[in-house]
């Protein structure tokens, strides 16, 4: 008799996710290591159009995880992604032609555009932003060349 699961598939994102969520929490001690947010957009953004709603879940769950651990409001990177995909990257998507040019404007608008959208949000709702160090400029770079292998 064979024993197998219905859903193999469903399987690998949710192990996915629990080592990102073992990677966040030592990003929160370990300043050197990147948040991997833009990352975790450019997986969302080629992920979604695709029919396994699983990953899709996963990724949510990575983004919810994320905010956890930066203090952000909830839900936040998920309405700066819509925002992003459906407005802005669409039209960038349009005019550039170069592979690497797209990707490290998609990694400088993640960072740089969730920074401001966070920042408008906490003016919004009169709470504290979220902090931005000295860190960025390296999580860029380093997020630029993760995104670039993909």
């Amino acid at each position: 008799m064979q024993r197998s699961i219905a859903y193999p598939f469903a399987l690998n994102p949710l192990v996915a996710l629990a080592i990102f969520a073992i990677y966040e929490a030592l990003c929160g001690i370990y300043l050197f290591l990147p948040p991997m947010l833009s990352v975790l957009f450019f997986m969302l953004y080629h992920q979604s159009d695709r029919s396994r709603y699983i990953e899709l879940v996963a990724l949510y769950g990575a983004l919810l995880l994320f905010e956890a651990q930066s203090g952000a409001l909830f839900l936040s990177t998920i309405l700066f992604y819509h925002i992003v995909v459906r407005n802005v990257y669409s039209v960038i998507e349009q005019h550039l032609r170069c592979k690497w040019c797209k990707r490290l404007l998609f990694v400088m608008l993640v960072y740089l555009g969730y920074a401001l959208f966070s920042l408008l949000l906490s003016s919004l709702f009169l709470l504290d932003g979220i902090a931005i160090g000295r860190y960025l400029l390296y999580y860029i770079f380093v997020e630029f060349l993760i995104v670039g292998m993909l």
